[in-house]
């Protein structure tokens, strides 16, 4: 089975793509700011939690290296206000960093 990478694997979407890949037999490495507040995911045998920041291409990279498959579900839903810049962030600035980490 293959080796996937999930960012955003601690939302109500990622939380059951987890689920059910780890139930297919694949080998899930879920990315998160804070590994200690993932606790429900670390219950699976084929589940890596690891807390890593997604905005460095170095580290994303290297959190990358050997995977079959990464998936980017990092989202927020409205922005608004100050908000703006964080909606940009995750949907345009870490869409183009994990890019970049994945060639």
């Amino acid at each position: 089975m293959g080796k996937i990478v999930i960012l955003g694997g601690t939302g109500f979407v990622g939380r059951a793509l987890v689920d059910r890949l780890q139930a297919e037999g694949h080998s899930v490495t879920v990315l998160s700011r804070n590994r200690e507040r993932q606790r429900q995911l670390l219950v699976y045998p084929r589940v890596r939690v690891l807390s890593a920041r997604v905005y460095d291409p170095a580290e994303l990279a290297a959190h990358l290296r050997g995977a079959d498959v990464a998936i980017n579900l990092v989202g927020i839903l409205n922005a608004s206000g100050r908000s703006a810049k964080g909606f940009e962030r995750a949907h345009v600035t870490l869409t183009r960093t994990l890019l970049q980490a994945c060639r």
